[in-house]
């Protein structure tokens, strides 16, 4: 005989994470704000900075992220650098480096 349990999947929850490679931050009210988005997170570090290793931005609220702008005036269309960092409920820890892109 062989028993089998049938688990659903919407009782599992899975550690994501996801960080856009672009954003627009053109005041639209789509896509104008650069932050990561993801499941069972429960704290996150974010630092924005540009070619020449100049930190523009921090923030550690899931809800907020990077307007574009640095010293209350936007900056140029480019490419901008980011560490993020997320603990997810389970304890276990994410970092992520890479680019994002600003168009405007």
């Amino acid at each position: 005989s062989v028993m089998v349990t049938v688990k659903s999947c919407e009782d599992t929850v899975v550690n994501s994470l996801t960080v856009p490679n672009a954003f627009t931050p053109d005041g639209d009210g789509i896509n104008d704000i650069f932050k990561a988005h993801g499941q069972n997170i429960k704290s996150i570090n974010g630092k924005i900075y540009n070619r020449w290793e100049q930190k523009l931005c921090v923030w550690d609220n899931l809800n907020e992220g990077w307007n574009g702008k640095f010293k209350g005036k936007d900056v140029s269309a480019g490419v901008y650098f980011y560490i993020i960092t997320v603990t997810f409920n389970d304890g276990k820890t994410d970092e992520r480096h890479g680019s994002v892109e600003v168009v405007r």
